[in-house]
């Protein structure tokens, strides 16, 4: 009985502490990737996208409620909202679109995402970022990037999340 509830616990704390992946992709990757999931007929919401410089690489994070969603991402010298085809005014030498099949908004219109539609951070890799599209069931963001660079995608929860970190030349 012990040992079933230290294996409890130590699953607990686990999740618990901030970072712990849930799955990753441990290999840099230099070039685009996709993923799928069994969502089970769940709807995955995008909250939020924050970002921050660590050591060696710059890391975007994009907050989600519900599964986390199918996604791919590919690598792109051009930036064009999504509908509209007009230019999104960010500018790298390269740059990566995110696909996650998820929504910023509800079923009834209301917004539910509340991250910047347009950043410009100025990392060593990230330069820029922008909201490139959030319609039938697909949410896009765009990276411009300083020069192209091996990424990786991790998959966290506890609070739910996608990760994709940029690696420092």
């Amino acid at each position: 009985m012990g040992a079933k509830v230290l294996a409890v616990v130590v699953a607990l704390l686990a999740t618990l502490v901030p970072g712990a992946p849930a799955s990753a992709s441990p290999d840099w990757l230099d070039h685009g990737t996709s993923a799928s999931f069994d969502q089970g007929g769940r709807r995955t919401l995008v909250r939020d996208v924050r970002f921050a410089v660590h050591d060696g690489f710059d890391r975007v994070v994009i907050d989600l409620t519900g599964p986390i969603p199918d996604y791919n991402t590919r690598y792109s010298r051009t930036f064009r909202y999504e509908g509209s085809g007009e230019p999104i005014p960010i500018r790298g030498r390269s740059g990566m679109w995110i696909n996650l099949f998820a929504a910023g908004h509800r079923d009834d219109g209301g917004e539910v995402y509340e991250g910047p539609r347009l950043a410009r951070p100025g990392f060593p890799c990230v330069k820029a970022l922008a909201v490139g599209g959030d319609s039938e069931g697909v949410f896009s963001l765009v990276v411009a990037l300083r020069r192209r660079a091996d990424h990786r995608v991790i998959r966290l929860e506890s609070p739910r999340r996608l990760v994709i970190d940029f690696r420092h030349p």
